[in-house]
């Protein structure tokens, strides 16, 4: 299965043939590999974007993240409709900016834009993280080459594989984009009890939530762009995120972050 998608003048190839995609890799043309069953166990690792079109697997999960298993196994192949209603704008907006080595704007309000960060932002993101220390983000530096090799790495593996991430927040300036704070998710797997003894962990559900983290610099607090940009984000998981809730993990002691969360609806 062949097929192509025009989006904002650009052609991306939907295919299955593994080694036409290779092709396209090297010259660096967008595309999006058809996963089915035939390909399934090739080496196709180069593939930055692929849609299962073809389900073999018995195994799943209900909607509570319980566990079944099928009586028995069933293929179906999706249709190049079916296909296209998966990879929609949203999704074609993203690859492209993947191709092209581009940060992926998120959002843009009237105060502020939410984007993702990029190699550029090393110095301001030091500072920031100086400055600021957020909790839900791991110390990542010493140097500055450290700091650039845990933003090429997070772009690669977090940005590239959840689509999302911690993401920055900027204003405008002439033609610069101004770091002031960060925002945006962490995956967590929700903890499974027990059924016999609460008390006891049994493992991980299937199920995704997210964890809401933001931080604005001291010189941009209290002038709205904390909210703003909270706001935006939850906006955009609801609508481009698949998960199960979203939830923020604040140290008591931090009134301000605390009152924003019960602005959002995220805490009582």
């Amino acid at each position: 299965m062949t097929f192509e998608k025009e989006y904002n003048g650009r052609n991306i190839v939907f295919s299955s043939d593994v080694d036409h995609l290779r092709e396209l890799y090297e010259e660096n043309e967008p595309f999006v590999l058809l996963i089915n069953n035939e390909n399934r166990f090739e080496d196709v690792a180069f593939a930055r974007y692929a849609i299962d079109i073809e389900n073999f697997d018995p195994f799943a999960y209900d909607d509570e993240g319980e566990f079944i298993e099928s009586e028995e196994e069933e293929s179906a192949t999706l249709s190049e409709e079916e296909i296209l209603a998966i990879a929609d704008d949203e999704y074609c907006r993203i690859l492209l900016a993947r191709f092209d080595g581009k940060p992926v704007v998120i959002s843009e309000t009237d105060k502020c834009k939410i984007r993702e960060l990029s190699v550029d932002d090393v110095m301001p993101l030091m500072n920031l993280y100086n400055n600021v220390k957020p909790t839900f983000l791991e110390k990542f530096f010493e140097t500055i080459d450290d700091a650039r090799e845990y933003i090429t790495k997070y772009i690669d593996q977090v940005y590239g594989f959840y689509n999302y991430g911690i993401w920055g927040i900027y204003l405008e300036e002439g033609a610069e984009d101004k770091l002031i704070g960060l925002v945006g998710f962490t995956p967590r797997q929700a903890r499974r009890k027990c059924p016999e003894d609460e008390d006891q962990f049994a493992g991980f559900d299937a199920v995704i939530n997210l964890e809401l983290g933001f931080a604005v610099d001291e010189k941009y607090r209290r002038q709205g762009y904390g909210f703003a940009a909270a706001s935006a984000a939850i906006s955009y998981a609801r609508d481009h995120i698949e998960h199960h809730a979203i939830f923020v993990n604040i140290d008591p002691s931090n009134q301000p972050a605390i009152g924003l969360a019960k602005k959002l609806g995220l805490m009582e």
